[in-house]
Formats: C-alpha cells, structure tokens, sequence
C-alpha cells in the first residue's frame, strides 16, 4: 500500500502536497522522490499509484535530468498499468505547448493560431506572421522569457533577446476584452479555484511581473465549461489553464498538468489548492482498492 510522488523543485508546495496526501491517507506509505537526485526507477515503479509534480519550468532550475527521468518512469508505469496523476499524455503536454495547443485545434476548442515552434537560430523570416503576437518556451513556464510583440519593426531587437539553446513557440496574441487573464484550477473534471490575473503594460499576466489576483465566483459557465472540455481532451485530471475572454470569444492560452502554489496564496485566495489536490489523490487511491 503506497504511493509515490515525483518532484524536482524544493518549493514550499512539493513538500506541503506530501504531508497532506499522509494526513488524508493514514497506514498508506507516502514516498517523495526527488529526481533530481539518483533515485531507484524500479522502486517507483513498484507503488500502487504514481503523482507526478514535474514542472516544464525545470528546465530553467538546470533540472533536465528530472524531465528525462519523469518521461522514463511515466512511459513503464502505463505499459504495467500502474496508474497514474496526471496521465502520462498530460506531461507531454505540460512539456509541450506546441503540442498542446495541436490537440486543441484538432478538437476545435479555441486556442491562439501557432505560427512556428523552433530554436531561434532558425530565424522567422519563412514564417507568416499577424500582429501582435507571442513568443514563449514551448517547454517553460511561470512566464519565464515570455515576450508579446506588437508590431513587425519590433520583432528583430526581440527576436536577439531569446535564448539560442530553448526551443521557442510563436503564437498570435489575444487581446482580452477587460484588463485581466481568467486562471482556474481544475480538479477531477470540477473547477476549483476562479482567479482573475491583472494585465501589466507588457501584455503578460504573471505574479512576479506586478498582477493582483482576485476571486472570480462569477466567471461565465461557458469560460468555466471550456476549462473542464479542454482538461478532459488533454486527459489532464488536476492542473490549471489560462483563458482569455476576448470580444471575439474565449481562448484557452496555457495549459498545466502541475499547478504551482505558494503557502503565502493559502491566506490571499482563503483557499488551499495543495490541500485541495491531496484529498483528490487520497480519493483516486482509495477508488483502487473498492
């Protein structure tokens, strides 16, 4: 009787996440692994049911070898069977938002049109932009080297700024209609947690670029609809995803297959998503065993 749970960074949440889910689950052996240390494969392997708290953001903590280990462990446990949270699909488009946003227009839920994925030596002369758009890491996070370009002449001196070994996706930028980006927390197909996250002059949203986060209890059904659709598609059972609500309609802008939260948010938000997301794991452990 046991279950793991896969980590690379050493935030407040990895560990917070762990004595929750052994508060829910009493005689159940809850085990932490840092891949980012050498960590027995096998020995993972060998526990009922398997968490996953990868971020896309490792990259820029220099942890690469926990995203080649997650992908290691995450493809053997779905040839054994063992399963897993989030699915092992769900990482890749954690990883991936190329990817991601792919899947979505294949399934028509709304999404920003992509005009390129790649390395920026490869240059966008070929590429056939619209303006404003947004060049991301198609593998990051947390708004890490995130640039909005509003008009063609600024792209070149943006375009320098990148970094030559990241893999960038070039997506067009979505105006909202009101001064904000809706992020909601979503958990076993049910919306959790409704935020709403100010714009700065940059265009971006982020905490660390100066945006205050409010409660949202009266976001739109159908924004609140549109999250759970695209969770379901991307077989994401816990995570969160970024929405804008423009004039033109809703567009989901970023997706999350692990949700980062800070212990300071438990008191700003009056809601503890860690918290939240340990009984949800307590709970799919315990459907194993009915």
């Amino acid at each position: 009787m046991s279950i793991a749970i896969l980590f690379e960074s050493h935030e407040w949440s990895s560990f917070a996440l762990y004595e929750d889910v052994r508060k829910y689950l009493p005689g159940v052996q809850v085990n932490l692994y840092d891949l980012e240390t050498a960590v027995d494969e096998e020995q993972i392997l060998e526990n009922e049911l398997i968490v996953s708290r990868i971020f896309a953001s490792a990259q820029f903590r220099g942890h690469d070898a926990s995203l080649q280990k997650v992908i290691s462990i995450l493809n053997e446990a779905e040839d054994r069977g063992i399963p897993l949270l989030n699915s092992r699909a769900a990482h890749f488009y954690e990883i991936n938002k190329h990817l991601a946003a792919q899947v979505l227009n294949t399934y028509r839920l709304p999404a920003p049109q992509v005009y390129g994925c790649r390395y920026p030596r490869h240059g966008y002369q070929d590429l056939k932009l619209d303006f404003p758009l947004i060049i991301k890491p198609n593998c990051g996070g947390r708004t890490t080297d995130t640039h909005v370009v509003w008009k063609a002449e600024y792209l070149p001196a943006t375009w320098q700024l990148l970094d030559p070994d990241v893999e960038f996706v070039i997506e067009s930028y979505i105006k909202p209609k009101e001064d904000y980006i809706t992020r909601i927390e979503v958990i076993g197909g049910k919306c959790v947690q409704l935020l709403k996250k100010t714009l700065t002059d940059s265009g971006l949203a982020a905490y660390h670029l100066g945006s205050r986060f409010t409660d949202y209890q009266d976001c739109p059904k159908e924004v609140q609809q549109l999250a759970i659709d695209t969770m379901n598609c991307l077989d994401i059972q816990m995570g969160s995803l970024d929405i804008i609500e423009s004039a033109a309609g809703n567009y989901v802008i970023d997706v999350n297959s692990v949700s980062n939260y800070a212990e300071e948010n438990i008191e700003m938000f009056h809601f503890d998503l860690i918290d939240a997301t340990a009984q949800f794991i307590a709970q799919t452990y315990q459907a194993l065993h009915k």
